[in-house]
């Protein structure tokens, strides 16, 4: 390293990750000779959609981490995971640019906190141009991000409370859909109050957001007849029409919607692409505040609707 970079390190915060090699984590590696312009190319509205939807997670991520002006152990570790994860995804056209990148500023092992904004200003050049979604879906978008980048590190700085809190004021009419009116009575809750167990309360609601099936139950009763069931997201034993044939064959039916009249939301367990930057479709959060209402809708993952067709038989 040379005494210039070293210098710049001295000045800015950084973290030097001595763990697996940055090509350990990124097997692949950018060849301009092969690199084709995204604008030639049709790839399609699906995959610009998806595209857009992870630039949009990784610079709320990035504004997540950086919103406390620090980069701990932690939070780097979980850029080189987030990294790791997205390999396939980062061979994209369209991507390729943000993430040749991503791979410059992290590949010394060295993240400054200017080349964290480095790399937000790479990705929202990006995103300049795309406008694929309305407003409250970027929203849900970027503050899952956000709220990603904050718990990297399992805490809650008073920072990054204030980084949420300025975040939802600019959030305007979508304050009060109830995809972010939750995230927001607990942050301000906090901000109010901010003590040990305050901060302890707000990760744990913030990772229910982040990951709201995370907890489903694994021995829950599942009833069939005369019953209701909504199916969200994909699944792994089949077609939603097949799941819904084998419930109706056992008296139940399938709605399309959350509506007070459901009994079951069932998740499906298949991972998906697009799955992981929607928090699990509006159906769960609809069924969260259900819930919250007193109504007893159930929210069950894929396994326990599997292991009710095998005990119904």
């Amino acid at each position: 390293m040379t005494e210039e970079k070293k210098r710049e390190n001295a000045l800015a915060t950084e973290f030097r990750f001595a763990a697996p090699t940055f090509e350990d984590y990124c097997p692949e590696r950018f060849d301009d000779e092969n690199i084709t312009p995204v604008d030639v190319l049709d790839v399609g509205w699906a995959a610009r959609a998806t595209e857009e939807k992870i630039l949009r997670l990784l610079f709320g991520i990035v504004s997540g981490i950086v919103a406390d002006g620090e980069i701990n152990a932690d939070e780097f570790a979980a850029l080189f995971a987030w990294r790791r994860e997205h390999s396939n995804e980062a061979l994209t056209p369209g991507l390729r640019p943000v993430f040749q990148k991503f791979d410059d500023v992290l590949a010394d092992g060295v993240l400054t906190f200017a080349e964290a904004l480095e790399l937000l200003d790479a990705i929202g050049e990006r995103l300049g141009s795309w406008t694929r979604y309305r407003p409250e879906t970027t929203a849900v978008q970027m503050l899952l991000g956000l709220t990603q980048g904050a718990l990297a590190d399992r805490s809650i700085t008073r920072g990054e409370l204030q980084t949420f809190c300025d975040w939802f004021d600019a959030l305007g009419e979508y304050r009060s859909d109830t995809t972010f009116a939750g995230v927001e009575r607990a942050v301000r809750r906090a901000a109010a109050d901010f003590t040990p167990e305050a901060e302890s309360e707000l990760i744990r609601e913030l990772e229910d957001y982040v990951a709201p099936c995370r907890n489903l139950p694994t021995d829950a009763e599942v009833q069939f007849e005369a019953k209701r069931f909504v199916l969200s997201g994909r699944f792994a034993f089949g077609k939603k029409r097949d799941v819904a044939d084998e419930i109706a064959k056992r008296g139940g039916e399938v709605a399309s919607k959350v509506t007070p009249k459901v009994d079951y939301l069932i998740v499906g367990g298949e991972k998906s692409v697009l799955w992981k930057y929607d928090n699990y479709g509006c159906k769960v959060d609809e069924a969260r505040q259900l819930k919250e209402e007193g109504l007893a809708i159930e929210i069950l993952g894929e396994g326990e609707l599997l292991n009710a067709f095998e005990t119904a038989e």
